[in-house]
């Protein structure tokens, strides 16, 4: 068949939404990485992508030498491990090797995982997923739409405590989520989402598929679709899986995973080093210098990504109450000195917004918001603080944070900003995720860290929309809230961009939160690893890894 006959095939196929992608990649309208992102948005199959990017599917290698033990090493998770609950890439990474997401988020795309597809209407309003086949639970349950019906109307129900709560606020309603038959489940949304498919993927951690009416402790039963099954757990200390016989791609090649967790990052890559174990979660540059330095003689995964550290400010309380007091907080952050010499390179500079280079929406032409000690003291006294003021920053003692909250306490103690450093560790810091418990929610000032998403939506909703649920700085902005919305509702790539940028012009001139850098993700394993499948939140194992 001609080019041309294959090109009009694929577009009676296609839904208009879906054409419209295809025309804006074939005017030059799209990037290649960008027509790979926004038509797995829209539900392109993989075949019709292939054909229209130039590409071809690569079966995957499943070969190699069958048997050993691959050993893990992460950090230890905030929560107590329940997909419902996670927040951090700790305990992600280790529910993520038995559970499994409707898809994959990846270079920038979406890949089908226990959905086949995914199709949205014309509006962006109604999203219908097609769901895999031949899948069971590890307990033996056989993986239904109804499964994946009731896990997100559970996840969207407010009665339920959910870390991913804020994601679906004013989108998506307990109940509006229907199975319309045994492989068929159809969301209809409050408001129209163009980037809906990232929300149901693992950018969303706690979207793992659980059983219809599952009602039993999960770090017990660690249920799930996935390839591994638990066969010892001792929280905060180790895991151990063995091969799940009923895992839909096949039997993994390793005899079993020991997933170690250290409370310490350093000592985690000494045992690296020693080849304790096989290979890191990601891991903090100033750590892995030594490592770093013999890059040679080890496995080494570097990927850009939208991993940050925000800076909040708690916009109701005094003196943060008036912008040009966070203003001028943001203007003694030494951004260059933060990614060259903390981050030894190993990041990109942020400007004050959540909207990272490796999003297609990144507008470029926005100024970036300089190191200027003399115009943040002008900023002081024009608010009245001219004389400064004393507050404290509760920081998460985590990988480069505690250097960075030094590097701007420095600079604000040269503009008479007297700031103390409290640091805590993940579980004191986050506490119980709820608005009058927890550090990392209700301290005047902090600094946290949020794993690699997709698109930006993501991190509008729980951080910046009014009454979002991990909306540190209280921030609520009517005029962002609808930006936001109207964002999400997108799908021309145009229209996303100039939506983002009056976004990010918000965020400068309103400044909730500083946006100091983004981070380079960087994991390690031994070269006698091989096969192994990873993602810019945390290293997920899966059927094709395997020791040589």
């Amino acid at each position: 068949m001609k080019s041309k006959d294959i090109y009009e095939q694929i577009r009676r196929n296609s839904t208009d939404l879906q054409n419209h992608v295809i025309d804006e990649f074939r005017n030059g309208g799209l990037s290649r990485r960008g027509f790979l992102r926004m038509a797995s948005v829209a539900g392109l199959s993989m075949s019709a992508v292939n054909v229209l990017a130039g590409t071809r599917a690569v079966a995957q290698t499943t070969g190699g030498t069958r048997g050993g033990v691959l050993r893990i090493g992460s950090g230890v998770p905030g929560q107590q491990l329940d997909p419902f609950l996670i927040q951090d890439g700790a305990g992600t990474m280790a529910v993520s090797q038995v559970g499994e997401y409707l898809s994959w988020s990846e270079t920038g795309r979406l890949r089908p995982v226990l959905a086949e597809s995914w199709t949205p209407n014309d509006a962006g309003t109604v999203w219908t997923f097609k769901i895999r086949k031949g899948v069971t639970f590890n307990d033996g349950r056989d993986l239904t739409a109804r499964d994946v019906a009731w896990t997100f109307n559970r996840l969207a129900n407010p009665k339920f405590p959910s870390s991913a709560s804020g994601m679906f606020a004013n989108t998506l309603n307990p109940g509006a989520v229907k199975a319309t038959d045994d492989h068929t489940v159809v969301f209809e949304l409050e408001k129209p989402v163009g980037a809906f498919s990232w929300l149901v993927s693992n950018d969303n951690y706690n979207a793992m598929i659980l059983p219809e009416n599952y009602d039993g402790v999960w770090a017990k039963d660690w249920i799930g679709t996935g390839p591994w099954r638990i066969k010892e757990y001792i929280p905060g200390v180790r895991a151990t899986f063995v091969p799940n016989p009923g895992y839909w791609q096949g039997r993994p090649l390793a005899d079993s995973v020991e997933l170690t967790m250290f409370e310490d990052e350093a000592a985690q890559l000494l045992a690296f080093q020693n080849q304790t174990i096989d290979m890191t979660d990601t891991v903090g540059v100033n750590n892995a210098r030594a490592v770093l330095r013999n890059a040679s003689r080890y496995n080494v995964d570097v990927r850009k990504t939208s991993v940050h550290p925000p800076i909040h400010f708690r916009m109701d309380m005094d003196p943060f109450k008036d912008k040009r007091v966070r203003q001028a907080m943001a203007l003694c952050m030494d951004r260059d000195s933060l990614v060259k010499k903390i981050m030894q390179g190993y990041g990109t500079i942020g400007n004050d917004a959540p909207i990272a280079p490796v999003h297609e929406v990144y507008a470029s032409d926005v100024p970036q918001r300089p190191y200027d000690l003399n115009a943040a003291r002008r900023l002081l006294a024009e608010a009245g603080y001219g004389n400064g003021f004393k507050f404290t920053m509760t920081v998460l003692n985590y990988q480069f944070l505690p250097q960075m909250a030094q590097l701007l306490q420095s600079s604000l103690k040269q503009i008479g900003v007297d700031c103390q450093l409290e640091l805590l560790d993940s579980a004191a810091y986050r506490g119980n995720l709820k608005f009058g418990s927890s550090p990392m929610l209700d301290s005047i000032s902090g600094i946290n860290s949020y794993g690699h998403r997709g698109v930006p939506n993501l991190f509008f909703n729980i951080q910046l929309k009014t009454g979002g649920n991990i909306n540190s700085a209280r921030f609520s902005n009517s005029t962002f809230d609808k930006l936001a919305d109207q964002l999400a509702g997108e799908v021309d790539l145009q229209s996303q961009r100039a939506t983002a940028k009056k976004i990010h012009e918000l965020l400068l001139d309103e400044t909730p939160m500083i946006y100091p850098a983004f981070v380079d993700q960087i994991s390690l394993s031994h070269t006698y690893i091989q096969g192994l499948q990873r993602q810019a939140s945390h290293p997920v194992l899966h059927a094709t890894v395997r020791k040589a």
